[in-house]
């Protein structure tokens, strides 16, 4: 009898951690299978191919920045340029790569050569946020707001507030072309996501992510360089947000002064959705990009039910009201 109810506990014990790890860690999957249930019995249109490989393509953007976003959050900080980044990067592509236009700069440097560009200056971006929050210690909230406001003004000046047009074949490719059946953007994103993941599960730097978001004054007695780590952090989100800039631009064949606007919200809101911890050390970056497919998967469903767009905008605030609301519930959770 002692032996029955021995066994009966540790099997309630069993079956109860196995539903805390299902809840805090993998949620966000079933979330996403009952958001596509939903929208598709609402409308017929929504698991067409091609609603489908539009909800895709909006995710590779949006996924691209944040997995360089996560890296922030993982590390206990955040990264509201992003955005601002994504808008200044491809206003800046298209000024180097078109000409004829009032607002080009008419040098009609090939893409190989403007693309390389771009990149560093959305790595000097991160560089800038990441020395002054981690080594002068500014707040990175004020920091990376003051940054997306500079960065934002910087593309007015770029583009003398006009938008750029007919890019070069190449570069329209890479955000908007396929490879096959698969969008371009979309095997883009992939790579990045399979690079990152492995650099957070297997090089030393991704563990040393881990172990400054969770406890950076614990890292710092280990002997682990906090500033270099969240430097890196920063870096990485400046070029992937630049990367997303390109894809962008790229698939629209337009690059405006107001893209990525509020796009900071969104990738904020969808890695948190998708569990990574605002309070830092905690995450799957697979995870995040699930939040992303439920965040394009709300929009679109919204879309086609016709929803006005001014009743859509108040739904992404509530979508990131709900994401601090789980991460603060899985927190709580976590410790009982």
């Amino acid at each position: 009898m002692i032996g029955d109810a021995t066994s009966n506990r540790l099997d309630q014990a069993v079956w109860k951690h196995l539903a805390k790890v299902i809840v805090l860690d993998y949620s966000i999957w079933l979330l996403l299978v009952a958001i596509v249930a939903v929208f598709s019995s609402l409308t017929d249109s929504f698991l067409t191919p091609i609603n489908l490989s539009n909800i895709m393509l909006h995710s590779a953007v949006l996924g691209v920045v944040v997995i360089g976003e996560s890296l922030c959050l993982l590390c206990g900080k955040f990264d509201l340029s992003v955005g601002s980044t994504v808008g200044l990067t491809g206003a800046l592509a298209a000024w180097l790569m078109v000409s004829g236009q009032p607002a080009a700069s008419g040098w009609e440097l090939h893409p190989a050569i403007a693309i390389p560009i771009v990149l560093l200056v959305g790595m000097a971006v991160g560089l800038f946020n990441g020395f002054f929050i981690a080594k002068v210690g500014m707040n990175p909230l004020l920091t990376t707001l003051a940054t997306m406001i500079v960065l934002r003004g910087l593309a007015l000046i770029v583009t003398s507030g006009e938008s750029l047009y007919e890019f070069p074949d190449a570069y329209r490719f890479l955000g908007g072309g396929n490879l096959g059946p698969v969008p371009m953007a979309v095997i883009i994103m992939l790579l990045l996501f399979l690079v990152f993941h492995f650099v957070l599960k297997h090089r030393l730097v991704g563990r040393h992510i881990y172990i400054v978001g969770g406890n950076a004054g614990a890292a710092r007695a280990c002997g682990i360089r906090v500033t270099r780590v969240e430097i890196f952090a920063f870096v990485m989100s400046g070029l992937l947000a630049a990367v997303g800039g390109i894809l962008l631009s790229g698939r629209l064949d337009s690059a405006q002064t107001t893209s990525g606007t509020g796009m900071e919200l969104e990738v904020i809101a969808a890695a948190v959705i998708g569990g990574i911890s605002l309070a830092g050390g905690r995450g799957k970056l697979v995870n995040a990009i699930a939040g992303v497919l439920v965040v394009q998967c709300i929009a679109s469903g919204l879309i086609l039910l016709d929803v006005e767009a001014f009743w859509i905008r108040c739904t992404t605030g509530i979508i990131i009201f709900l994401a601090i609301l789980i991460d603060t519930l899985k927190a709580k959770l976590r410790w009982r």
